[in-house]
C-alpha cells in the first residue's frame, strides 16, 4: 500500500465450495505479474454477506489452493441489510 495496489474481483459471484476455489484460480492467474511489476506483499479478501446465518467450511483442497497463494487472508462477513 505505501507505494500502491491492486484490486480485482471474481467476474462472477460463485457460491460455497466453488467461490473459494475460483477465487484462488483467479489470483493465481495474476500473482506472477504482480510480482514482476515489483509487488512483494499480497493479502486477499474474502467478503461474506449473510442474512440468517453465516457458516464457511474449506476442505483440504480450498485450504491447499490458499496457502499455495503464500499470501494473507483477511475474511470478512457481515449481516446484509434484509431490504436489500
Amino acid at each position: 500500500m505505501p507505494y500502491g495496489h491492486a484490486e480485482m474481483s471474481l467476474p462472477s459471484q460463485p457460491d460455497g465450495e466453488r467461490g473459494i476455489i475460483a477465487m484462488c484460480e483467479h489470483a493465481r492467474k495474476w500473482l506472477s505479474s504482480l510480482k514482476l511489476a515489483g509487488a512483494t506483499e499480497f493479502t486477499l479478501w474474502v467478503v461474506r454477506e449473510y442474512h440468517e446465518q453465516c457458516n464457511e467450511e474449506l476442505g483440504h483442497r480450498e485450504l491447499e489452493l490458499l496457502a499455495s497463494l503464500g499470501c494473507t487472508l483477511c475474511y470478512s462477513a457481515y449481516q446484509a441489510d434484509t431490504s436489500d
